[in-house]
């Protein structure tokens, strides 16, 4: 993680010949690159500089404008490191929602390179500078291992690594004062839907009781008519 969002560049071998020599170097986790120069023939001054197994230049020192002095080139890398984020957004006030959404978080980096060879009979005494650090001199990259889960709180994360946790807004959402509003309305809905329930319960509770009284009372009628009539 710590290597990711430092983007360090970091050495993994060298392969040193009389007529080649090779540099094998990783920019941040995961960007691992070639240089190499070599001479073809052993006669003349001709040199070809290749970069990831490309040839990106191949000529003699005058020819680059180098001169009488040594063989020199220079080249940059140019990427790209990307995090994705999963947050939840947030409406124009801020608050936070139900809802995620994935944010991408791009940061673009460059390292510029420097071949130097003083002495075109001799590849052996080539030098590989990384952003005027000789390759001799850079971190040598650790074998990979799983790394856990990092979780931790943002502000943390920002202090630990130097990453600040992305938002995303969603514009179409209601502000504060409408979600608060709704809110409200939805609840004295629910209010009155409830307070509909204990009215109607009542005045049929109410019926009930009314209904049982005049029967008993009819019956009681019809009883005495009948004990009358007897």
């Amino acid at each position: 993680m710590a290597n990711f969002a430092s983007g360090e560049v970091q050495s993994i071998a060298s392969d040193v010949e009389r007529l080649q020599r090779k540099w094998i170097f990783q920019l941040g986790p995961f960007a691992q690159h070639t240089v190499e120069i070599t001479k073809k023939y052993t006669l003349g001054k001709i040199i070809t500089l290749l970069v990831d197994g490309e040839i990106l230049v191949e000529s003699t020192a005058a020819e680059i404008g180098c001169g009488c002095s040594e063989w020199q080139c220079t080249f940059t890398f140019f990427g790209e490191r990307v995090m994705d984020f999963e947050v939840f957004k947030t409406n124009k006030d801020g608050s936070t929602l139900d809802e995620t959404d994935h944010v991408k978080h791009r940061c673009r980096y460059m390292h510029e390179c420097r071949v130097m060879l003083p002495n075109d009979w001799d590849l052996s005494s080539a030098k590989l500078l990384i952003d005027e650090r000789q390759f001799t001199e850079l971190p040598v990259k650790v074998p990979e291992r799983e790394e856990r889960t990092v979780a931790m709180d943002p502000v943390a994360l920002h202090h630990t690594y130097g990453i600040t946790t992305p938002y995303k807004v969603d514009h179409t959402a209601p502000d504060d004062l409408v979600a608060f509003t709704k809110k409200l309305m939805e609840k004295a809905d629910v209010g009155k839907e409830v307070a509909g329930c204990i009215g109607v319960q009542w005045w049929q509770n109410c019926t009930g009781c009314s209904t049982a009284k005049d029967e008993v009372a009819i019956g009681s009628a019809l009883a005495n008519d009948e004990v009358v009539l007897h």
